[in-house]
């Protein structure tokens, strides 16, 4: 018997962030991040 449980909150669409960098050499590097906030909107 199947029973309906809902969507789950982890299934719904989350942004994603893809945050780049440079080393001392030039070189870049990137890293994707799953989760992610607003630290400082600049804004005052």
């Amino acid at each position: 018997m199947k029973k309906s449980i809902g969507t789950p909150s982890w299934l719904f669409p989350n942004s994603v962030l893809i945050v780049g960098t440079y080393d001392a050499q030039g070189r870049a590097n990137a890293i994707n991040l799953a989760w992610g906030g607003v630290a400082s909107s600049g804004v005052e």
